[in-house]
């Protein structure tokens, strides 16, 4: 999710991300999904569709970043992306750290959230998440997967 990097919103400040899946019907974290549980992570939680769209709407209401596809799109978008889950992750906890998202000093996570998307959807541009996130952007006006974040 800018999700994608929003959601995309990306990598942990310090990119703390874990191994393992999550429990049956908890979040997930690398290794599982919420859907399949795991044998349990120690990574970031994975944030809900609405925990990423709010802190993207505050991003946008704080003039730091611009999501043309629209924060709950994106966020949807990116958190379908299985395989970037743990970066994700990092990265919306790294965006919460602080009072204002635009002020987090997440660029590593950022970065990592990136690449993952960016080669995620590289491999696979048929993908509806991948055609999403190149309406979505992320701080700092970079792009994110397929020229999207």
């Amino acid at each position: 999710m800018w999700v994608a990097t929003w959601l995309m919103l990306a990598a942990a400040c310090g990119d703390s991300t874990g191994s393992g899946g999550a429990g049956a019907g908890g979040g997930s974290s690398e290794g599982g999904t919420p859907a399949t549980g795991g044998a349990g992570g120690s990574g970031p939680a994975v944030p809900t569709a609405a925990e990423c769209t709010a802190t993207c709407e505050d991003a946008v209401a704080n003039q730091c970043v611009q999501v043309p596809s629209g924060c709950a799109e994106c966020c949807d978008a990116g958190l379908g992306i299985p395989d970037c889950l743990p970066e994700v992750a990092a990265f919306h906890e790294c965006s919460t750290s602080v009072a204002d998202p635009c002020q987090a000093p997440c660029d590593d996570v950022t970065a990592a959230l990136t690449a993952c998307l960016q080669t995620y959807c590289a491999s696979n541009l048929d993908d509806p998440a991948c055609t999403t996130l190149a309406g979505c952007r992320m701080p700092g006006g970079q792009g994110g997967a397929g020229g999207a974040g």
